[in-house]
């Protein structure tokens, strides 16, 4: 499996699998939407989509970072729901270390990864009451 892929699915299983407080990620929602990469625009509010975009330093190649998009999307007309979603996710990013596992005989370009909280942002949407907020992380090999 290679990295990406691999770091994917530890945030993947990670958020799906969020039970440390009550106001746990999947609670806030009422649902366990979260997908790697597209959602489709039939599935239920809200729901959660993400991905990586790795980046290669020209000067350090052996150090791999990325930015971990986050989309965050919710049909209310109040903004409750999404900003306690983008709080919650935050809480459970910032900081945090990812172990990578690897398949026998697999080489590991990594151990792990650590993600950063860097910033968060609403997009307007053209449809009524379609809330669609982005959390951006950085994300670095360890």
């Amino acid at each position: 499996m290679d990295v990406i892929a691999a770091i994917n699915k530890a945030i993947f299983d990670y958020l799906r699998d969020d039970k440390t407080l009550p106001g746990n990620l999947v609670g806030i929602m009422g649902n366990k939407n979260i997908h790697v990469g597209r959602a489709l625009r039939s599935d239920k509010f809200p729901y959660i989509t993400f991905g990586i975009r790795p980046f290669v330093d020209p000067l350090m190649p052996l150090l791999g970072t990325g930015t971990l998009e986050f989309h965050l999307w919710d049909k209310n007309s109040l903004m409750t729901k999404i900003n306690n979603m983008r709080d919650r996710l935050i809480w459970l990013m910032d900081l945090h270390e990812f172990p990578l596992s690897r398949e026998e005989g697999e080489v590991k370009e990594a151990e792990g990864v650590r993600t950063f909280f860097d910033s968060s942002d609403m997009i307007d949407e053209e449809e009524e009451f379609i809330q669609h907020l982005v959390i951006l992380c950085t994300v670095k090999y360890i």
